[in-house]
């Protein structure tokens, strides 16, 4: 290596070197989820879903329009406009989908869609903490990595959000796995380009994704000298090195963020309403006297991430979920060591940040993520809290590991129970319904 960091001959950078040993073990790691969540899927495979919004979508696609071509199946959570019926939800899932439907038309199978998607964040979280423990960023063992991917693909929602299919957990699925790569691909802003398309791809799948950017910059900006104020940020960006990354960095979420409001205009006359203001659902009035997002949403958003618990009692089947889901701390309660970080420093704080980014939309918004098992709206951000576990840099001991298997026996239940066992479930149909009835 030069001094100027160029590579002589066929030479590898330290960083490199630390990326190609866990391949392997990351490939491993991802066959292993594809079988664990297929046999969680199971019978689930063999057919589309009930829910498949995007395949009618992709159908009209095929045929140059926006609106369907046919009325939908059912009546939940498709948006009337003018006398036409269209699909709400960000189109991305819908336009990979478009050679399927050409062949298959409307029985093309969206879960087994989703399933070819479901593993991959696993694989990408692996080679992004092992790319940092190469780098001597984080002080877990390769072990230890490999139990922080299980962890987040067995011991958190993502798990029954990865085995439904449906419209709904197909978007979050695809959000999760261009999230991952984008959390790859900054660190150390290396590939800015490819990660500013993993950005913009997650956005057409999950909105709140596109404001996960403050991790790039941080990992553009983090061997900046003298940043001791606004001025001194705002002044390295204009740096041509940085710039250059930047430019590189945002063109693709800026052509993607265009190419979504031009639909949402042609759509709906109006480039910022992506149409769930007009979905056709029993609580539109709530629309229109609260708007998508309002404080009034969030005390109920934060009552389904922190107090939300399974209700017992002396009849079967003893254990009812409601159907805001169960609080993320009892889902996961690893996630309770991110209060008490051994180590801070950079990167924590710009995780955070990211974390705070991404997840304010939903707290704010005007659903919980009804109807859930635990709060799926976190697997926007979840990556990014597992990966805040390994920099944090607290040992991770046996209490640690006995919470990760208290967190996958209870995702278990959740995987398996979700969409097929609604005798664990509520029965409310209202969303009034968050707690026990007396």
């Amino acid at each position: 290596m030069s001094e100027n960091g160029k590579k002589e001959g066929n030479q590898e950078t330290p960083s490199e070197k630390s990326i190609k040993p866990p391949l392997k073990t990351g490939f491993i790691l991802l066959i292993a989820f594809y079988v664990i969540y297929g046999i969680t899927y199971w019978d689930r495979l063999l057919s589309h879903s009930g829910d498949n919004h995007y395949v009618y979508q992709a159908d009209a696609f095929l045929h140059g329009q926006l609106h369907l071509t046919k009325p939908p199946p059912h009546g939940n959570d498709w948006v009337r406009f003018n006398n036409k019926w269209y699909v709400s939800f960000p189109p991305l899932p819908a336009i990979l989908m478009m050679p399927g439907v050409k062949i298959w038309g409307y029985n093309f199978n969206d879960r087994l869609f989703t399933f070819a998607f479901s593993a991959i964040p696993i694989l990408f979280l692996f080679l992004t903490l092992e790319y940092l423990r190469g780098q001597g960023r984080i002080s877990t063992t390769r072990r230890e990595n490999i139990g922080l991917c299980i962890l987040f693909g067995a011991g958190t929602v993502y798990y029954f959000v990865a085995v439904q299919g449906t419209v709904w957990f197909t978007a979050q699925v695809l959000g999760a796995t261009f999230a991952s790569a984008y959390m790859f691909y900054s660190l150390d802003a290396r590939r800015p380009f490819i990660a500013g398309v993993c950005l913009g791809l997650g956005f057409l799948c999950r909105t709140p994704l596109l404001f996960s950017f403050p991790l790039f910059l941080y990992e553009l900006l983090k061997n900046e000298k003298n940043l001791n104020g606004i001025k001194d940020w705002v002044g390295s960006f204009f740096k041509w090195k940085n710039l250059k990354k930047i430019l590189l960095f945002a063109i693709f979420p800026a052509v993607v963020l265009i190419f979504a409001m031009v639909i949402n205009y042609l759509r709906f006359q109006d480039p910022f309403e992506f149409g769930h203001r007009h979905l056709n659902v029993l609580w539109t009035s709530k629309f229109s006297k609260w708007g998508l997002f309002n404080y009034h949403f969030l005390s109920k958003n934060l009552a389904c991430i922190f107090t939300l618990l399974p209700w017992l009692s002396r009849i079967p089947p003893y254990i009812t979920i409601s159907n805001h889901g169960l609080a993320l701390w009892f889902t996961t309660p690893v996630l309770l060591y991110l209060l008490w970080p051994k180590k801070t420093g950079g990167l924590h704080r710009a995780l955070w940040i990211t974390v705070l980014f991404t997840a304010v939309w939903s707290l704010f918004y005007q659903n919980t993520g009804w109807v859930q098992f635990g709060y799926r709206f976190a697997v926007d951000y979840l990556l990014f809290l597992v990966m805040l576990i390994a920099v944090g840099g607290r040992k991770l001991t046996k209490v640690f590991w006995t919470l990760v298997v208290f967190g996958i026996g209870v995702n278990l239940f959740g995987a398996v129970t979700f969409g097929r066992a609604p005798q664990f479930y509520s029965k409310d149909q209202t969303q009034l319904e968050f707690f026990q009835p007396d």
